[in-house]
């Protein structure tokens, strides 16, 4: 359930919304290399393990790395637009500043 009060609200601070669209980027990043690292580790298992089912146990951690990366990709999109939020209204924040 959506909790409207948890939403993060944007407080006019550019340095913050600078620090999270970056932080969410190097998030991104990291989620990545992990579900990759999950799924190539696990490939290092194959030469220890034999069985009729391998294939199919070492093909189970590929979804893994899939969709490690298919969030990422998300991440990335709303850091990117949050970097274009903060792109756009730099002028008008600082010039109402003044």
């Amino acid at each position: 359930m959506i909790k409207p009060e948890a939403i993060p609200q944007y407080t006019g601070d550019l340095a913050l919304l600078e620090s999270a669209y970056g932080d969410l980027k190097t998030d991104a990043s990291h989620i990545r290399s992990t579900g990759k690292d999950v799924h190539s580790q696990f490939q290092g298992l194959a030469a220890y393990y034999t069985a009729p089912e391998a294939e199919q146990l070492f093909a189970s951690t590929k979804p893994v790395a899939d969709r490690a990366d298919g969030f990422a990709d998300d991440l990335e999109k709303v850091s990117g637009a949050l970097s274009s939020y903060g792109t756009e209204i730099r002028p008008s924040s600082t010039s109402s500043s003044s």
